[in-house]
């Protein structure tokens, strides 16, 4: 196992919701999505993070979790909250950047999203797997239980990596099909996304932070 673990930064205020401004169209509907001009800047108002999980990595891979760990099953658990807190990081990011689609349609923005939500999946197959492996062994009731939240919340994770996933091609429809939101399903929209972005933060923090209130 590696030393040096990255820090897993703290959810300390709601995550910023991407849709403030009205929805901008260009003036040109492409007709091949290679056609797309992709824009090379961030979103207004969103800095996006790079990806804190490796997109390449073998499921036997040591960097991400030993097996020889199991056998102190703290230490095992500990190491896997550290990468669950992480795969929750990217997988809220789709839904982020799942919005911000819907404000201005962005080819690599979506190609991100797609690359996210398959790193989601491979991250949940590599957990999942261990942490079955850990609960199969001779463990307390108390790291019995850290593993069940554990599996629980990774599984969740994933399926909101595929509802990113869900939203970048929704908005790509929007955005081909030229459709305006009225006034009033726009402000409906923007209190449902800082609805979901609120919740996903705090149920991050509260796996981070171990809070079980």
């Amino acid at each position: 196992v590696q030393k040096e673990e990255k820090t897993v930064q703290k959810v300390d205020k709601p995550i910023e919701n991407p849709i403030e401004k009205p929805i901008e169209k260009p003036a040109e509907k492409p007709k091949d999505e290679h056609k797309f001009e992709a824009r090379k800047d961030n979103v207004e108002g969103i800095k996006l993070q790079p990806n804190p999980i490796k997109n390449e990595v073998k499921e036997n891979d040591n960097v991400l979790l030993d097996e020889k760990l199991i056998t102190v099953p703290a230490i095992a658990l500990e190491r896997s909250k550290v990468l669950a807190v992480e795969l929750g990081e990217v997988a809220i990011g789709t839904i982020k950047k799942g919005l911000t689609l819907l404000e201005k349609y962005d080819l690599e923005l979506a190609k991100q999203i797609r690359k996210d939500e398959n790193t989601t999946d491979m991250y949940e197959d590599i957990l999942g797997k261990y942490l079955v492996k850990l609960s199969s062994t001779q463990i307390g009731e108390e790291h019995s239980l850290e593993v069940t939240k554990l599996l629980k919340a990774i599984n969740d994770f994933e399926r909101i990596g595929d509802h990113g996933k869900t939203l970048a091609k929704r908005a790509r429809k929007i955005f081909e099909d030229e459709v305006n939101f009225s006034p009033e399903a726009r402000e409906e929209l923007v209190i449902l996304s800082q609805m979901v972005l609120d919740a996903s933060g705090k149920t991050l923090e509260a796996l981070e932070k171990n809070d079980k209130a």
